[in-house]
């Protein structure tokens, strides 16, 4: 086998999932491709084999990435005139419209100018230029 095969799988399977690296492990995986396609049938099937092995790692990898980003404790906290809100608890006009089913963002809005949800559940944020309504 040419050893300029053997350094791309080399290289390749160096290289770890990393969700910001994506494109270049892309291209790594491609210049081994290119690199065997003249080579026998053989050490074609032997690149094949360690593609794959190296593939389900790297999907392992990724599953784990995702378990553990899905299981992080911590969500994102914003801070309003020395006032902190956990933003699980809170949704922006539309996503609060979706969630419970509102026609339109327009409906919720008007339920809003009328009072039908209370001014402690609603927070204005000028410097985003939106409200956050608290989630029951």
């Amino acid at each position: 086998m040419e050893s300029a095969i053997r350094v791309q799988i080399k290289k390749v399977k160096r290289m770890r999932f990393n969700i910001n690296k994506g494109d270049k492990y892309l291209k790594e995986v491609q210049k081994l491709q290119l690199l065997s396609q003249n080579c026998a049938e053989e050490d074609k099937d032997f690149v094949a084999n360690e593609l794959l092995l190296h593939v389900d790692k790297s999907l392992s990898d990724m599953k784990n990435f995702l378990i553990e980003y899905k299981n992080k404790k911590s969500a994102p906290i914003i801070q309003i005139d020395n006032q902190q809100y956990d933003m699980r608890n809170w949704a922006t006009i539309s996503q609060y419209a979706k969630i419970f089913g509102y026609k339109s963002v327009q409906a919720l809005s008007n339920k809003i100018s009328r009072g039908a949800i209370a001014q402690t559940d609603i927070v204005y944020i000028p410097a985003l230029d939106i409200k956050l309504i608290r989630l029951p």
